[in-house]
């Protein structure tokens, strides 16, 4: 960074000392979308549909969003005259997302292989089962110093740390989930004064995987009244799916996960009656 010297760093650095901090708003930042989709829809003999869908992507931006973690704060840029500094992977880029569902028609009941006659046949024909599957890799997430390099004794525009950039990996010990072993948090050194650090969005955190399941019926009495059974699993697996690390080095909780994206299983039946 030219024009810096012991006396700048020290009060802080600025393109005009006359002026302290301040913050930007502007309509100056620039993004990018690139993705591979592939889809297939195919509809089965026998009452089987499935249907997949996988997108491979990448998003860049200089900003995703106009506050801060709280929601309260503008996000301001490590240096204004060159907001590019600030481009990487958005907040909400995902590389892989495959989602696919698949509906089946069970083969009970009149005109199927199984139980097609007399009461069997009422009881157990017209049952559906349906199935949808994600999974996604995670998203990305920066390690800050938790102070500005550029602003000495602030946080407004708290600056990156340098690090290498594959770290990572889920553990869980006994109550503790941690993302980052003690080794790779070793590996993370605060960036000294007028230093902007590694760049960001360079890590990536957990993956999501999920999947929901129904059973559900649906018993007509007249040519208006219908009466819809279903059941539901979601989450059926009763999956983890955590949620990012602590990214603040000087907490005594870096590296670690304290809560989860998705609720645990979940099951439940509804009727509904159509008239």
């Amino acid at each position: 960074m030219d024009g810096l010297t012991a006396a700048g760093l020290t009060q802080g650095y600025f393109h005009n000392p006359q002026f302290s901090t301040g913050a930007l708003a502007c309509t100056c930042t620039t993004s990018s979308y690139n993705s591979l989709q592939v889809s297939l829809n195919r509809r089965f003999s026998q009452g089987l549909m499935t249907q997949v869908n996988y997108t491979f992507a990448k998003s860049l931006d200089d900003v995703s969003d106009d506050t801060n973690a709280a929601g309260t704060t503008f996000l301001l840029p490590r240096d204004s005259t060159n907001v590019r500094l600030d481009r990487g992977r958005s907040n909400f880029d995902v590389r892989h997302q495959l989602r696919g569902g698949v509906a089946y028609e069970l083969p009970f009941g009149k005109g199927k292989p199984w139980l097609s006659n007399g009461i069997a046949a009422k009881i157990a024909g017209g049952w559906t089962t349906s199935t949808i599957l994600d999974i996604s890799s995670g998203r990305p997430f920066t390690v800050v110093s938790g102070y500005s390099t550029v602003v000495p004794g602030t946080t407004s525009n708290a600056d990156f740390n340098g690090t290498p950039q594959s770290i990572g990996g889920v553990t869980k010990t006994g109550s503790s989930v941690t993302y980052l072993s003690a080794a790779e948090k070793a590996m993370f050194s605060s960036p000294g004064l007028g230093d902007l650090g590694a760049g960001r969005n360079i890590f990536t955190g957990p993956g999501f995987f999920q999947t929901d399941f129904a059973l559900h019926r649906v018993f007509a009495y007249r040519e208006r009244m219908k009466l819809e059974i279903r059941g539901e699993a979601f989450n059926v697996f009763n999956n983890v799916n955590f949620s990012q690390p602590n990214a603040t080095p000087t907490s005594a909780s870096f590296g670690v996960i304290s809560s989860t994206l998705a609720p645990p299983r979940i099951l439940q039946v509804a009727a509904k009656f159509s008239f």
